[in-house]
């Protein structure tokens, strides 16, 4: 099982267990200290998580299928320049989430599994421009899958994806090959740009999120179709054979060779047969249905968000992401620094404290992201290092002083007595 990067844990639980941490051994001068510096920094990050939204949504506005062009025309000065923008910045925001992108090799070895769902899926990427999935968070979980055709469950570990994020951009009208009337049924429209967010996925079933697909049944189903119908369909089509001179019996009337006690048993075989080849058919056909209702249902309670509301999610997300790191690595610098005797830490020693706090706090097992996190907390002036790469965090009051400073840049205010900062109160 992989290691994934992600904090399962919510961030007001993260601060509401540092801060028990801090008034567990400093006074409550020292608590609002902290108390104030936890609240400024998060507060910077929302600023500057809303920010990148906004630029997000503007990019995204000319694909977005969901927006009402008849009561408003996006106007855009260079589309090709915002599909860029988009996709370098929905990048830039999942991997800050600690969202891995699948490989082409990921992707193929999950639609060569075998699916939990009795069906296969034929996904249809010639109408694809870019197709991308990216995950986090990977998770053993309970499934009963039947077994028999129904007649029994079998409980089984299935490795699942906590989160998936599909960005699908479609061809353009005049690069779709297939014509528009073969394309009738298909549920999306020529330019546009999909965004789906799901959790709880399993592996093996990636290919069922993908739109314009087909669901076909499996080789074993057909069997046990088409296998009982052939054998129940011998007798039929034995007893059905004078059926099959029908045709001669009409022409033998014409000369007045057959009387029409012979036809109206001829023709009665041939309603039989068809009767039953049709009843066959729809064995095969509410078959298809059931499968249908299955996915549906699962897709159904497994969606997260759709399109634009899925970059207001995970810009969400990766702001809870960053600000839990920077939080947490900077909690266990401070600690390592004002203990008696004081030290600094190297990564892997931060690294480690953090892993086993988490671990024995929330009982989650991560791969914390230290170098990531030593990264956010130098460019905020946190913490510092020497020569040997050893790191010590600065005082909280240094610290409080340095994120003010951030704050009135981001509010692009002069610095004055009057400004105003984030609370240090929280409820």
């Amino acid at each position: 099982m992989a290691r994934f990067q992600d904090i399962p844990v919510p961030r007001r639980d993260v601060l509401a267990a540092l801060l028990d941490e801090v008034s567990a051994t400093e006074d409550a001068a020292e608590l609002a200290t902290m108390r104030a510096l936890f609240d400024t920094l998060t507060a910077i990050y929302h600023f500057e998580f809303h920010a990148e939204l906004e630029l997000m949504k503007r990019s995204y506005a000319p694909f977005n299928p969901d927006l009402d062009d008849e009561r408003f025309d996006v106007a855009t000065d260079s589309t090709e320049a915002r599909a860029q923008q988009l996709n370098q910045r929905l990048r830039s925001v999942l991997e800050r989430g600690n969202y891995k992108k699948l490989t082409d090799e990921d992707i193929t070895h999950a639609f060569a599994e075998r699916s939990l769902f009795p069906l296969a899926v034929v996904v249809d990427t010639s109408v694809y421009e870019e197709a991308v999935i990216y995950a986090r968070g990977e998770t053993e979980r309970t499934a009963e899958v039947p077994r028999w055709y129904g007649l029994r469950q079998r409980v089984i570990q299935v490795p699942t994806f906590d989160r998936v994020c599909l960005y699908i951009r479609f061809k353009p009208q005049a690069e779709l090959e297939q014509p528009q009337t073969r394309r009738s049924r298909a549920k999306f429209e020529p330019g546009t740009t999909i965004l789906k967010l799901f959790r709880n996925i399993p592996k093996a079933d990636l290919e069922i999120l993908f739109p314009n697909c087909q669901l076909e049944m499996r080789a074993s189903d057909k069997l046990f179709f088409g296998v009982p119908a052939l054998l129940g369909g011998i007798p039929v089509i034995a007893k059905m054979i004078p059926a099959a001179f029908a045709l001669a019996i009409l022409l033998g009337l014409r000369r007045g060779e057959i009387d029409t006690g012979s036809i109206i048993t001829g023709l009665t075989g041939l309603v039989v047969l068809g009767a039953y080849l049709f009843r066959q058919w729809g064995k095969f056909r509410n078959r298809r249905v059931l499968f249908n209702k299955e996915l549906t249902e699962n897709l159904y309670f497994r969606n997260l968000d759709n399109n634009e509301g899925v970059l207001t999610r995970l810009v969400d997300e990766a702001e809870e992401e960053e600000c839990k790191e920077a939080l947490l690595a900077y909690f266990f610098l401070h600690r390592a620094t004002t203990a008696s005797p004081p030290s600094s830490l190297t990564e892997p020693e931060l690294d480690a404290a953090v892993e086993a706090w988490l671990s024995e706090r929330f009982q989650v097992t991560i791969d914390f992201e230290i170098g990531d996190a030593l990264t956010k907390l130098e460019a905020l002036g946190m913490v510092v290092h020497d020569d040997q790469q050893r790191y010590t965090a600065c005082s909280p009051e240094d610290t409080l002083a340095q994120l003010h400073v951030r704050w009135d840049a981001i509010l692009d205010r002069p610095q004055s007595t009057t400004r105003s900062r984030p609370s240090a109160r929280r409820q």
